[in-house]
């Protein structure tokens, strides 16, 4: 049986990604609700408390990663990313959400990848999505992921998604035009971001 084990800390030249806590609860719901994000995510219950209840339980979940996005001078929260179901070869890169701060999506995307693939020594990271989130589609082709050939069916809605992915080898042969992007970004929203 494995043993959950809290989130490690993952620093980037501007931003940081933290475990998230209980006190981030607001944030992260305020993000579900919006009807523009809400629409390509799971249900969310609007209660606050039952926010909280699920971070307390996703913490104690084993090979379950549940990171705040932040900005690495101030420690202000701009989103979440999850890195989950997690197996010896490969784990689900989402609860990915990150409005009006692309630096910091990128960076905190590139952050969670390459700890994935290069600490834990997975093989591959997906992440699945319905066919009209044009968001992720647009951040899975910008990191050049590569589409799996086969649709992947919702457990929880029966929905049909689309299943994008990395893998080592090509994660580390597309990182440094990855990179570049990520400064030309960093360039886009100057200094005091």
């Amino acid at each position: 049986m494995a043993i959950a084990a809290p989130s490690p800390l993952l620093t980037g030249q501007r931003t940081v990604l933290r475990p998230v806590e209980e006190g981030d609860a607001s944030f992260i719901l305020k993000q579900r609700l919006d009807p523009r994000i809400g629409a390509h995510l799971h249900a969310t219950s609007p209660d606050l408390s039952s926010q909280q209840l699920w971070i307390r339980q996703q913490r104690e979940r084993p090979d379950d990663y549940y990171f705040a996005i932040c900005l690495r001078g101030t420690g202000e929260m701009r989103g979440v990313i999850g890195l989950y179901n997690v197996t010896a070869q490969e784990a689900e890169l989402g609860r990915y959400i990150c409005i009006g701060a692309p630096e910091q999506a990128m960076e905190g995307s590139l952050l969670l990848q390459h700890w994935a693939l290069e600490t834990l020594g997975l093989n591959v990271v997906y992440c699945t999505f319905t066919p009209a989130n044009r968001t992720t589609r647009v951040l899975t082709r910008v990191q050049q992921w590569y589409r799996h050939p086969e649709p992947v069916t919702d457990a929880l809605t029966g929905t049909l998604l689309e299943r994008w992915q990395t893998d080592q080898q090509t994660f580390r042969a597309n990182r440094p035009r990855l990179l570049q992007r990520l400064e030309a970004l960093r360039e886009a929203a100057g200094p005091t971001r």
